[in-house]
């Protein structure tokens, strides 16, 4: 195996590591806090911030209870969509659509690879670390068409295996998946707001978040004005 590619398989092995811990650091939090909800009495009391409202900070509490579990969710769903892949099949589906899953995959697999050597390159990574601890913005490659290439990639992925297998409990999973995956992009980009600050929101006005054919379109607009 070659060095590069072992290195990004490396990379993402310490990405899946690194969002595990998440999950159990904020399922801790919630279990040594209390349930959302719960923040007026037992041991959150006193920690609501001065002049905010007790209605806001209970969903401040829910959203940080959520979004582990549908990071967890999402990877479970992924993981069992790819498994159940190789085992069921709709024989009697069109040839055609398998062959656009399979198109599909391949544009999955570009998107999904891409931002590790972008990352590494440009964006400020310290060594040592995985290529998604940046400290540059990257705006340019892949992330000047659009801002989510592996959330996008995400998407493909589970509208592929769609495509080629043609089975409805794939189908089933998939469309959960992706949805779960559109919201976990949501998130990202409320976090990455708080990391770059302005430059993050002057980039969110330029480049949409995971619609290629218009981050395209946008791209070269902005070419020819230069």
């Amino acid at each position: 195996m070659k060095p590069s590619r072992m290195k990004g398989l490396a990379d993402l092995g310490n990405v899946t590591e690194m969002r595990v811990r998440r999950f159990k650091s904020e399922l801790l939090h919630v279990v040594m806090e209390g349930w959302p909800g719960k923040a007026h009495h037992g041991k959150l009391r006193g920690v609501l911030p001065v002049g905010a409202s007790k209605k806001r900070f209970k969903m401040e509490q829910w959203k940080r209870f959520v979004w582990p579990f549908i990071w967890a969710a999402w990877s479970i769903l992924i993981v069992l969509q790819i498994i159940l892949s190789f085992f069921l099949h709709n024989q009697a589906g069109l040839p055609v659509l398998r062959h656009v899953g399979w198109i599909t995959l391949t544009v999955s697999a570009v998107f999904g690879w891409l931002p590790i050597f972008a990352f590494r390159k440009k964006g400020g990574v310290p060594k040592g670390r995985s290529y998604i601890q940046t400290t540059v913005l990257v705006d340019s490659g892949i992330y000047a068409v659009v801002r989510h290439p592996q959330y996008l990639a995400g998407i493909l992925l589970s509208l592929a295996l769609i495509l080629i297998t043609q089975h409805w409990l794939i189908a089933t999973i998939g469309v959960v998946a992706m949805v779960l995956n559109y919201l976990i992009a949501l998130k990202a980009d409320q976090e990455l707001i708080e990391k770059f600050g302005d430059d993050y929101k002057r980039y969110m006005q330029k480049v949409p978040r995971m619609n290629f054919l218009l981050g395209l379109i946008q791209l070269l607009q902005r070419r020819r004005g230069e």
